[in-house]
């Protein structure tokens, strides 16, 4: 069936709009892609290049289970109330949420600022990192395996989202972000990552300018998943106290969220406790289950 002229005119008009507005499209993603990649550059860019630096950790993050703790994806959302209830959700990449380990990015990007800082030096969200430094801050080996993980680690960082809600005067302040606003990588052909860099978003960058970090012993990164949970929270509650007491299943909802029963952390806090507790701490579990933090004998870090 062959199809009349004024068919054909109105279908190649068609196909025209149709290229038109592919084209308009793609010019305007590009420009969208420049308009971002100047903004990025006009950030100034802090270089992570001191060494044997003090350990830190950012306080907020160190109250809730903000970090996956298992080796299998978490996809499940979490939410969190604080004591000024205000409500905090956490929401997983498609590749799961980030991890504990992840977190150990955080842990170099924010020593080294306040480091600088702390030296009257500037300092700036953006912040280039040299892929091996990170490895040997982080007590991880230089296989290639251990640069391989940084990549899926970044992707998890960035992807995680986590919003916050205020009340305030009548009103819901709603904000969104991840634990970094982006990044940017890198590699050699085969792959392995020379350096990268990552924005920080505000809620973690007005952290260390309000100076809302403590200091952490490098012993931390020897530590296992749960440990790692246990030692941020006594840090952040025990400080300088003689002791910190909390009931069993409210430092279960602190640690691990909803995840497993009271009746399994109570069972894998005792293989915390009866391979020796963790640095700096101890930890007793009594009959009525109220756990006790105290101060081990050694000095802890400098807060």
């Amino acid at each position: 069936m062959s199809l009349s002229k004024e068919a054909k005119e109105s279908l190649e008009a068609f196909r025209r709009s149709v290229e038109q507005r592919a084209a308009d499209a793609a010019d305007a993603a590009g420009a969208q892609r420049a308009d971002d990649a100047k903004r990025t550059e006009q950030i100034p860019l802090f270089e992570a290049v001191f060494y044997d630096v003090q350990p830190k950790d950012d306080q907020h993050t160190m109250e809730h289970p903000f970090f996956a703790l298992g080796k299998r994806a978490d996809k499940k959302v979490r939410t969190f109330v604080d004591a000024h209830g205000r409500k905090t959700t956490v929401t997983p990449s498609h590749t799961g949420l980030a991890t504990i380990y992840d977190k150990d990015l955080l842990h170099f990007v924010v020593s080294h600022l306040m480091h600088a800082k702390n030296n009257d030096d500037p300092i700036a969200p953006r912040v280039r990192i040299v892929a091996n430094d990170l490895l040997e801050f982080a007590k991880r080996g230089d296989g290639a395996d251990s640069y391989k993980r940084l990549i899926p680690a970044l992707d998890r960082l960035a992807g995680t989202r986590i919003k916050t809600e205020i009340e305030t005067n009548g009103k819901v302040i709603t904000k969104a972000f991840g634990w970094i606003d982006g990044y940017e990588v890198i590699s050699a052909k085969n792959g392995k990552l020379y350096e990268f860099t990552v924005t920080l978003p505000p809620w973690v960058y007005n952290a260390i300018l309000g100076d809302e970090v403590l200091s952490i012993g490098r012993d931390y990164f020897d530590l296992g998943p749960l440990e790692r949970r246990l030692y941020e929270l006594a840090r952040k509650h025990l400080g300088r106290q003689s002791e910190w007491k909390i009931a069993i299943d409210k430092l279960k909802a602190k640690a691990v969220g909803e995840n497993g029963t009271v009746k399994r952390f109570r069972f894998e806090l005792r293989g915390v406790i009866a391979k020796g507790g963790i640095p700096g701490f101890q930890i007793t579990l009594t009959d009525a289950d109220l756990v006790i933090f105290t101060r081990a004998s050694q000095a802890l870090p400098t807060p």
